[in-house]
């Protein structure tokens, strides 16, 4: 059974036992064969209950009580009780007209007290329903330190390989045999990734710039390393400031690209990718070429497809959409996430 089909069960189990402890609680008022008025009352009244109660709970609690708007939620919930209350009265005068014939007075006091208790249903609904979105937040939370904590221990062994290390170190050693101006600026970016993961990748969330900078810098490493061999398009244009993203989290395609990208059919190795804000979602995409040998399904290394995929949705549950294409000859990635 999946989570949806047991969230609806779980509703109407919720609003069956409603109108059950209805039908129990009024039958004696009813004469003996008038049960199907009483039945007929709880359907009229029904909708004056539930109405309310998923706007408060699905409305007013995420968009006002969540984010700390104290005063608009109370306006709203005195919305509702108005709401419950104008039904009820509504309700009981078109009962009455359809069956007397005529137009009488009622008391509102007396629909007030069937108003309160209207309102401590949808008050039980409600709090139900923080319940179970504190567990399940709960339980997101510990889950999201352990991911944190699985992401910290394999860090230095997938994000950052040591053969990058080692293999950079090298290609600058051999720079400066060469005495060639490059190795300043190999030394700057080496140096600023290694203060990227010490400083900035145990933060729950940091500037997207810096992640940029992170591809820049680690991209420009690995084309000391290749060379021409390489044919190497990236447009990374920087962001609105305020932007903030996960750590690491475009890290992981970049290095799976260079790690297991190879020539193509064509004879030439390559990698494309591209970053972009549209309406407020973050879009990257990374393509690259693969060798005739390799099948689908084995250019896809590095941490892992699975351990990305649980981590975006540990981290952007709902607000993400990664694409994978494995073709013959091309591995893309297509990644959007509203920040």
């Amino acid at each position: 059974m999946n989570h949806r089909t047991k969230t609806i069960l779980l509703h109407l189990a919720f609003w069956s036992l409603y109108v059950l402890s209805e039908y129990l609680a009024n039958i004696f008022h009813y004469r003996p064969g008038e049960g199907y008025l009483l039945w007929i009352h709880i359907a009229e009244g029904l909708p004056v209950i539930v109405i309310p109660a998923y706007l408060t709970a699905y409305w007013l609690v995420p968009r006002y009580l969540e984010q700390n708007r104290i005063w608009p939620f109370l306006l709203g919930i005195a919305a509702m009780m108005a709401f419950v209350f104008a039904g009820r009265l509504g309700a009981l005068y078109l009962w009455i007209y359809f069956e007397e014939g005529s137009d009488i007075y009622i008391p509102p006091s007396k629909v007030l007290k069937n108003t309160i208790r209207d309102y401590s249903v949808i008050a039980l609904a409600v709090c139900l329903k923080i319940i179970v979105d504190w567990r399940q937040q709960r339980q997101l939370n510990r889950q999201l330190r352990e991911a944190k904590a699985e992401v910290e221990l394999q860090l230095l062994k997938s994000q950052l390989h040591p053969h990058f290390l080692f293999n950079t170190l090298n290609n600058i050693y051999g720079l400066s045999l060469q005495q060639s101006d490059k190795v300043p600026d190999g030394i700057i970016r080496l140096s600023r990734i290694l203060d990227y993961l010490v400083y900035y990748s145990q933060k729950e969330a940091i500037a997207l710039n810096k992640e940029i900078e992170l591809i820049r810098n680690y991209i420009a490493l690995e084309q000391l390393r290749y060379g021409k061999k390489l044919q190497l398009a990236a447009e990374l244009p920087d962001v609105d400031e305020s932007l903030n993203a996960s750590p690491l989290l475009l890290l992981p395609f970049v290095e799976n690209a260079f790690k297991h990208g190879a020539r193509g059919a064509d004879g030439k190795w390559w990698i494309k990718m591209r970053l972009q804000m549209v309406g407020g979602r973050l879009v990257f995409s990374i393509e690259n070429s693969k060798s005739p040998q390799a099948a689908p399904g084995n250019a896809n290394g590095g941490i892992g497809l699975k351990n990305i995929r649980e981590r975006l949705a540990l981290l952007y549950p709902q607000r993400h959409q990664l694409t994978i294409d494995d073709s013959e000859h091309v591995f893309s990635v297509r990644l959007e996430v509203s920040l």
